[in-house]
């Protein structure tokens, strides 16, 4: 039996011996990004032209495609408990890093809870407060706080908002989060 009918191919493209893994996908930017079992970040715009390898990227946590069509992914970091935040272009030279936050689980369970614009919105923890709403601006590199939702501090340290995945509406990104007040609250 030959064993090239098992390998999957995506648009006349072989991958390797598994199948793909979708990491994002955008239907206003008609672009989807994926890996394959050597890491390696593709991105398609569902034709074989469309179809291109980008760079071998390890440690992937989870990830969102913007609007423009770039892919933003987190990256845990070697040795910190940071995680590095990175987009991609889906070429290996327009792969770069944007920044690091401390996140309170791994990347890979850390919600990337959405975006506006070229602004990210996670859910991380900084060293005053609990998980709390953070942005990283991608065009200009910067990663910061955005607001300390719930600034209660216990005996075991910071409360935490926890903020929940949002949508963007115009420029203003909406998200459930917890507030000693009012418990479930939509914040903006």
């Amino acid at each position: 039996m030959d064993d090239r009918c098992h390998r999957p191919r995506y648009r006349g493209t072989r991958l390797s011996h598994t199948q793909p893994h979708l990491l994002a996908f955008s239907k206003t930017a008609a672009v989807a990004f994926f890996s394959d079992a050597d890491s390696a970040v593709w991105k398609t715009d569902g034709t074989a032209a469309g179809t291109v390898q980008g760079t071998k990227v390890e440690g992937m946590g989870t990830s969102l495609v913007l609007d423009d069509g770039r892919l933003v992914f987190l990256k845990s970091s070697p040795g910190s408990p940071a995680y590095e935040i990175w987009k991609t272009d889906g070429t290996t030279a327009g792969t770069t890093k944007v920044g690091s936050a401390k996140f309170a689980t791994t990347a890979f369970s850390v919600p990337i809870l959405g975006a506006v614009g070229s602004r990210v919105f996670l859910d991380a923890a900084g060293t005053t407060s609990g998980n709390e709403l953070w942005a990283a601006d991608i065009d200009n590199g910067t990663v910061a706080e955005v607001r300390d939702i719930d600034p209660r501090v216990g005996f075991q340290g910071p409360s935490s908002s926890s903020p929940g995945q949002g949508i963007a509406r115009g420029t203003t990104f909406l998200f459930a989060a917890y507030r000693s007040q009012r418990p479930g609250a939509l914040a903006k």
